[in-house]
């Protein structure tokens, strides 16, 4: 009978035992518990974890919290010959003592710092940084300095846990590049481990939505409907009197797939949903260029409908349903994303693409790909309906 695992995607913890789990190939049940929407304060979930807190297993009736503590009684409970969590008293004290170093020391002092910026939208304390530098500088300089991973030269549970530590920081775009030895155990790690997309790449970018999700823009609203793109100030800015423009301490940008682009260079450089690797950032420039063949067979499609009144034209139909069946059969055959096993920047402008179609009800359900695509972007994009939804329905009222 699986394991029942209560747990939220986002939380450090839940993925440090989603990692072990998966690496000993442990089935789990999973119980989704939302913090941000209270379901941790539920009356029958504190009868399982009196601290109201995630991860929280439930195995044959033996309820238990504490990430590390699930870790540790998974590999004894599951795989006590594993490696990742040694039997030998000397080598498993050296994974227990890293254990405790993440959880009173790196992770505590990390939080320490996030914390207030995300809960209370402080701004970064200096003094907080510092603490949570020196704890980098001793993993650095002593744990790493002459092994591969952070409790010998094996992988360990360890590994996992002061992982998700560590890649917290780049939620916030924090510079690693100093720890150099640092640099290398993760980038071992993303070479070694299978599931780092789905539980590390994943939970920095879904993060990063949670946190970063009031970035400050100043809103600058233009009817394209009374013309106001036409007016002459805004030409100044955007010479094709086009939308979206931004301007950023006086640099003007127009195009849309550029300033997502721009976006993520210049304010979170190493933020996976636009990857910094030449060959994947190529994957992902390549579905933006795509984005335009397919936008635009769509709007040709749509356009004359919406704006002139004209019956649906067969022969330009065929043109889109050419370049979804390329995203279906092709782009989305063997992974979850247009460009990767991870969400990226190019996800979101194909999106808007696609769901233009629903403003005139056309029937997506023939590409299973895109379907599933789309029920996963739903989960996973906060603002879902206020992106994606609302503008359909505004554009559907347009174009009856």
């Amino acid at each position: 009978m699986p394991i029942d695992l209560y747990y939220d995607p986002d939380s450090p913890g839940c993925r440090s035992v989603l990692m072990t789990a998966k690496y000993l190939n442990i089935p789990l049940n999973l119980k989704l518990v939302i913090l941000a929407e209270g379901a941790h304060m539920n009356p029958s979930y504190e009868k399982l974890n009196p601290q109201k807190l995630v991860p929280t297993i439930v195995d044959d009736g033996f309820a238990l919290s504490e990430s590390r503590a699930i870790m540790q009684y998974l590999c004894n409970q599951y795989a006590p010959e594993n490696d990742i969590y040694p039997k030998c008293p000397k080598k498993r004290a050296a994974v227990d003592r890293m254990l405790n170093f993440d959880i009173g020391s790196l992770y505590k002092s990390i939080w320490d710092w996030i914390g207030p910026q995300v809960m209370q939208k402080q701004p970064p304390n200096s003094e907080l940084e510092k603490e949570f530098a020196k704890q980098l500088l001793i993993l650095n300089d002593h744990f790493l300095k002459k092994q591969k991973y952070v409790a010998g030269d094996q992988l360990t549970i360890a590994d996992f846990t002061i992982l998700v530590s560590v890649t917290f920081l780049l939620v916030l775009n924090y510079d690693l590049s100093k720890y150099t030895n640092i640099i290398s155990w993760l980038t071992r790690l993303e070479n070694e481990l299978p599931f780092w997309d789905e539980y590390i790449t994943k939970g920095i970018i879904s993060l990063s939505f949670s946190i970063n999700d009031s970035q400050t823009f100043k809103y600058s609203v233009i009817k394209l409907w009374e013309g106001e793109h036409l007016k002459p100030e805004f030409e100044k800015l955007n010479p094709q009197k086009l939308v979206p423009t931004v301007v950023d301490d006086g640099f003007a940008l127009g195009e849309s797939r550029a300033i997502m682009q721009y976006l993520c260079n210049q304010y979170a450089p190493e933020n996976a949903i636009y990857p910094k690797c030449p060959k994947k950032r190529a994957v992902v420039d390549r579905m933006l260029n795509f984005d335009f063949g397919l936008l635009k067979s769509i709007w040709d499609w749509m356009g004359p409908q919406g704006l002139e009144r004209k019956p649906p034209n067969a022969e330009l139909e065929k043109e889109f349903v050419k370049q979804l069946t390329v995203l279906n059969e092709h782009f989305l055959k063997n992974q979850k994303y247009v460009a990767a096993n991870h969400l990226t920047i190019a996800d979101f402008t194909i999106l808007i693409s696609v769901t233009l179609l629903y403003a005139l009800d056309y029937d997506l359900s023939k590409y299973a790909n895109i379907q599933s695509w789309l029920s996963q972007l739903e989960k996973e994009v906060p603002s879902w309906d206020e992106y994606v939804i609302k503008p359909a329905e505004k554009l559907k009222q347009l174009f009856q």
